[in-house]
Parts: C-alpha cells; structure tokens; sequence
C-alpha cells in the first residue's frame, strides 16, 4: 500500500502528556503577541522565558499540544507525508509500525489518518476523507455512533494489556482481545469473530477491526 515514498523524517508522536492532565485546555494565542526570536532562527522566547521552537511549516506546539500556525493562529497541524518515511509493513498487510512503535492501521481504501486527522491516500499523500461505503467510517465530532478513525494511530503497551492512542488514552483489552469506548461501544480486532458468535450483538465489519454495539 505505500508506494513510492519518502527518506527523511520519521513520526514521533510529540503528545506524551495524559489527557487527564490537560483535558481541554483551549490555545492562547495572545500569549505570543510578545516575544523575541531565537538568535538561531529555530523558534522564540517569550517574557517569561519559556522557548518554542518551530517546526519545518514555522508552525509550533504549546504544553498543552494546541498547535498554531506560522502566523501564530491556532489550527490543526499541516500534513506531513514525510514523517511517514521510515516504517515496517505489519505481517498481517493490515497497516505498518513506525520506528517509534506507532501502529497505523489502513481504511478499506488503503490510505489512512495521522493523530491530527490529516488524510493519507494508498500513495501515501495528503488527500480529501472519502466517504465510505461503511457509514460508520464517515464519523464526524459529535456523533453517537462508532468512531474507528479514533483508533487508526496507536502504540501497543509495554506489557500487551491494551494500547495508547496519541492523546494518551489507554484503553484495556478483555480476554477476546476486544475493548470498549467511552460511549460503551464494543470493538474486536479478532477477524475471526462474527455476529453469529455474537448472538444478541450487532456486529459490522470494518475491515482491519471489527466494532460492535450492544443492542
């Protein structure tokens, strides 16, 4: 699925924080009208001496991971197909890990999001959200429905209990190595599992994972 690529930058997801710590905490933008530029042009300094530095679109990131623009107005980060550079195609064809241990499974088209919802075609470039067949990928904020965008971008724990989403969310895997969201919707990446062994669920099949939700 990745095609021709590229040979520079790798992703390194920069949110480590907890979601807990810095649960909606909205941008600041008046908190950069003053400041003074490094003398290494990488970035600036504000009155309290606190640093940023630029990324490579002259964009930066607060504590709290808001990002702002070159001109300093809060925005979504650009996307970046470059930092999908280095990377290892997982044994199943079902996504590629990069060197950070980031997982990034594809959407039944081959493309697939990054942690700030940028979308990626099969060549690996930036493109429109398509809509798919399986309305339950065309997931817009505020929805009461299944979001499986949501766990496209993720790392495995240490001790393979669950994994953590870029955000910081940990969610927990059960015994058949499913789990549920904060809407108790119930997904399963076992593909083996069907809406016959379900019984009383609802079952529909996304195509790397499949989600669930109790009648």
């Amino acid at each position: 699925y990745m095609g021709k690529h590229y040979n520079t930058l790798k992703l390194k997801i920069s949110n480590k924080m907890s979601q807990e710590e810095h649960k909606d905490v909205e941008p600041n933008p008046e908190r950069f009208k003053v400041y003074e530029e490094l003398e290494d042009g990488s970035g600036f300094r504000l009155p309290d001496g606190k640093e940023f530095k630029f990324d490579k679109f002259g964009g930066w990131f607060d504590e709290n991971h808001n990002y702002y623009d070159e001109h300093g107005e809060p925005s979504n980060p650009p996307a970046d197909p470059e930092r999908f550079a280095d990377f290892e195609e997982l044994t199943d064809g079902k996504g590629f890990k990069l060197k950070d241990g980031t997982i990034i499974e594809y959407d039944e088209y081959g493309g697939w999001f990054d942690e700030y919802g940028n979308y990626y075609n099969k060549d690996g470039q930036p493109d429109d959200i398509p809509i798919y067949e399986d309305t339950n990928w065309n997931y817009t904020p505020g929805d009461n429905k299944p979001n499986p965008r949501k766990f496209l971008v993720y790392t495995e724990l240490e001790d393979g209990t669950g994994f953590r989403i870029p955000d910081g969310t940990e969610y927990k895997y059960d015994e058949l190595g499913g789990w549920y969201d904060e809407n108790q919707f119930y997904y399963n990446a076992c593909l083996l599992y069907t809406s016959d062994a379900a019984d009383d669920l609802l079952c529909v099949d996304l195509g790397g994972r499949r989600i669930i939700k109790k009648k």
